[in-house]
Parts: structure tokens; sequence; C-alpha cells
């Protein structure tokens, strides 16, 4: 029984490619390409512009809605019962601290959310440029390729 299995999985694994494959190396090179539907240049265009415009309307409602959250886990705790409370000075001088940090860090929040917006809109500009000069490839430069 098991000499019977054996003479049957004798070709199971062989190294000869069957005439139905496709050879070619599947790793690093030889693979057919994909069929990939080609898209209109100026529908690709039209696409970029119209969600650049969808990120400039949600950075425009966005410029006034600065919403702070990391303070919320800076909540002021009493003393557990088996510690003696603080005085009177000392727990002014927490909450004054207290209140300090979270002015520090709504300032930093604010700051972050400005210096971050101001990084999206330098690469919106970046984005635009560039879908200008692939506009101008397309429509100028390469439909003349052979003229030059």
């Amino acid at each position: 029984m098991f000499l019977s299995l054996a003479v049957d999985m004798k070709g199971l694994f062989s190294r000869k490619p069957k005439a139905t494959e496709v050879q070619g190396w599947r790793l690093f090179g030889k693979v057919p390409p994909k069929s990939v539907p080609t898209k209109d240049p100026q529908q690709i265009t039209d696409e970029y512009q119209a969600r650049a415009k969808l990120r400039d309307q949600e950075i425009a409602g966005k410029k006034n809605n600065v919403e702070v959250t990391s303070t919320t886990a800076l909540i002021l705790h009493n003393r557990p019962k088996n510690l003696p409370s603080k005085s009177p000075e000392e727990e002014l001088r927490h909450k004054q601290q207290y209140a300090t940090m979270i002015e520090a860090a709504k300032k930093r929040e604010v700051k972050e959310a400005k210096q971050k917006r101001k990084q999206l809109q330098q690469q919106l500009k970046v984005e635009e440029k560039l879908s200008l000069s692939v506009k101008c490839w397309n429509q100028d430069i390469l439909p003349k390729w052979d003229a030059m």
C-alpha cells in the first residue's frame, strides 16, 4: 500500500513545468504585467483637484475649532484617607500649578495644530505644482516629443 502511494506521488512534485503553466520567474521578474485600465490624464487631474478642494474646505472648517483633548488625563485628586490632608496654602499652590499645566497643554496643542495646518497647506501647494507639471507634460511635451 505504501509502495503504491510512493509510486503515485513520484510525479507530484516534478520540476518540469506543465504545458498549461506560464513560464517565468515568480519572485523577481518575468511576471506578466497586470492589465490595468488606463485613465485619461485630464480625468486624473480633475479627480485630484476635487480631492484638493475637499481638503481645503475641511481645513477652513477646522480653522476656528481647535479641540484640546489631551488635558483630560490631568485630573486633580485629593489625598487618600490614610494620609494627612494638605494645608490650604499647599492646596492652593497645587491648584495653580494644575491650572498652569492645563494652560500650557492647551497652548502647545494649539501651536501643534497650527503647525500641522501650515504643513498640510504647504503639501497641498507642492501637490498642486506637481499636478500642473504633469498636465503640462501630458498636454504639451509628450504629444510633441517626436518633433523635438
